[in-house]
Order: structure tokens, then C-alpha cells, then sequence
């Protein structure tokens, strides 16, 4: 009897750690899934990107300076199609990081220039001049919600294009590194 109950006991022992083997290695798995995916969206959202600045740099998204040159020497932020606050939370707390605003404009499309003045207060990004266009708008659906930056010389060319996504940029960096490689600010 005494045999059978340890038969017993080792047999359910074996299969409690048989289970915990393939628990442990279903997690494994599951967590290396994960990493997988994970690195798969990061990889997709990084083509994503490479697509807009390219299609930015292209011309097809068209960025289209004033005649008036009224950008030359500006950074110049672009929301072609809305703004959301909710969803831009990160650029305007950048935006209220940066040391000087001075050299940043904004461009709206005219519906959305008092959406943009109210931010300006509500978020304390002491922009200078925001702008109302609609050149600046986009068709494409794919990029409704884009948002933009680019650098306008001192001769109107546009230069140094540059969206805007939350875990891709620093605006800080983006604003001295076009000043360290750009001849206007030399």
C-alpha cells in the first residue's frame, strides 16, 4: 500500500513539474513573440517615416513657401489638415521646452488658427507668429494626421524636412543640428 501511495505521489509530482516545464515554456515563448512583434511595428513604423520624409522631400506632400518669403529663415511647423491637442501633447511640451521660439513658426490651415492660439496660451508655447494657409494640406488619407517641420533659408528653399513622430524626434536636437550644419546660422 505504501508503495502505491508513493507511486502515486511521484507520478503526480513528475506531472506537476511537467506542467510547470511547459508553462514556463509557453511563456517564453509568448514573451518572445512579443519581442518579435514589438520589433516588427518599430520596424514598420521606421519605414512609415522613411516614406513620409521621403514623399515630404519629393514634393509630393507639397510644402509650397509663400511668394512673400515670409518663412525665409524659419523653422517652420506645419499642421496641413487639424491639430489635436490630445494627440500633439508631446510636441507642444517639447515645443514649450525649447530655450527660444523665436526662429519657429506655425502654419494652420485657416479654420484652425484660433484652435492654435488657444494652445499657444493653454500649453505656454510662446510661438511668435502662426501663419494660415491651406497649401499646406494634404489629400492623402494616409497622412490626415501628419504633422511637419522643415527649415526655410534665407532664400525660400525648403530644406531639412522632417515628420513628426512622438519616439522619433527631438526637437531640440532637430533645431541644433540643422543650426550646426545649416550655412545661414554660420
Amino acid at each position: 500500500m505504501k508503495k502505491s501511495n508513493d507511486i502515486i505521489f511521484y507520478s503526480l509530482l513528475a506531472l506537476c513539474l511537467f506542467t510547470n516545464c511547459l508553462f514556463i515554456g509557453y511563456y517564453y515563448y509568448q514573451q518572445n513573440r512579443e519581442v518579435l512583434l514589438g520589433q516588427e511595428l518599430e520596424h514598420q513604423k521606421k519605414q512609415n517615416y522613411e516614406l513620409i520624409v521621403n514623399q515630404i522631400e519629393s514634393g509630393i506632400i507639397p510644402h509650397v513657401i509663400s511668394d512673400k518669403k515670409e518663412f525665409a529663415g524659419y523653422f517652420v511647423l506645419v499642421f496641413p489638415n487639424g491639430i489635436c491637442d490630445v494627440c500633439n501633447k508631446w510636441l507642444f511640451k517639447q515645443i514649450s521646452e525649447l530655450s527660444s521660439t523665436s526662429d519657429l513658426v506655425v502654419v494652420v490651415p485657416d479654420k484652425l488658427k484660433k484652435n492654435m492660439e488657444i494652445y499657444n496660451t493653454v500649453y505656454k508655447l510662446k510661438l511668435s507668429s502662426i501663419f494660415c494657409s491651406e497649401k499646406y494640406a494634404i489629400s492623402q488619407e494616409e497622412f490626415k494626421d501628419m504633422t511637419y517641420i522643415f527649415y526655410c533659408s534665407k532664400t525660400g528653399t525648403v530644406l531639412y524636412p522632417l515628420a513628426l513622430h512622438h519616439k522619433n524626434i527631438d526637437l531640440d536636437l532637430y533645431f541644433k543640428l540643422v543650426k550646426s550644419i545649416d550655412l545661414d546660422f554660420l
